[in-house]
């Protein structure tokens, strides 16, 4: 899954959507595309590796638990890893949190039990992929499916493009 068309100069990556995904995690792909369109042409980061992968990580997992603790209407717990932007520290729900407003209309519709369940489901996403650079291991993040998110950060990694990539695309979302 996942590759590259190769243009003068820049690179268009093609992600992949899996033909068993539900509507709404086609078009959290969609909305992964079009944010990392918004910080393009972007290039591979020469520092990514296993400990900046290991502070996005510890970030995101920090980012799991505020968003948590808003959610449960208790405050937020004290973290420097979101850092001091607060374009990176989630709301406890609004559609800012999710990488596609499809999801919050999901989670509103369940009852509380599965909420957490859909919750569990779900992973904070950078929205600019660490291993391009300008990717911050604070964030900003937005909740995506683990099955999408998982998917697309191996069809990220696989591509392995080294030019600057000026365009991603979606096919079969």
């Amino acid at each position: 899954m996942g590759f590259t068309i190769q243009e003068p100069g820049l690179i268009t990556f093609v992600i992949e959507c899996d033909p068993d995904w539900t509507p709404c995690e086609k078009a959290q792909a969609r909305a992964k595309a079009e944010k990392l369109n918004q910080h393009c042409p972007v290039t591979r980061d020469p520092g990514y590796g296993s400990a900046k992968r290991a502070r996005g990580d510890a970030a995101a997992a920090a980012w799991r638990a505020t968003f948590n603790a808003l959610r449960a209407g208790n405050p937020p717990p004290q973290t420097s890893l979101l850092g001091n932007d607060p374009n990176n520290t989630p709301n406890g729900g609004t559609d800012s949190d999710f990488m596609d407003p499809c999801m919050k209309d999901e989670l509103n519709e369940l009852e509380p039990a599965a909420q957490q369940e859909y919750i569990a489901n779900c992973q904070p996403d950078h929205i600019l992929e660490l291993q391009f650079t300008g990717g911050q291991p604070a964030g900003p993040m937005a909740f995506m499916s683990g099955r999408v998110n998982g998917s697309l950060g191996g069809q990220l990694r696989a591509a392995g493009a080294t030019g600057p990539v000026g365009r991603f695309e979606t096919m079969g979302c």
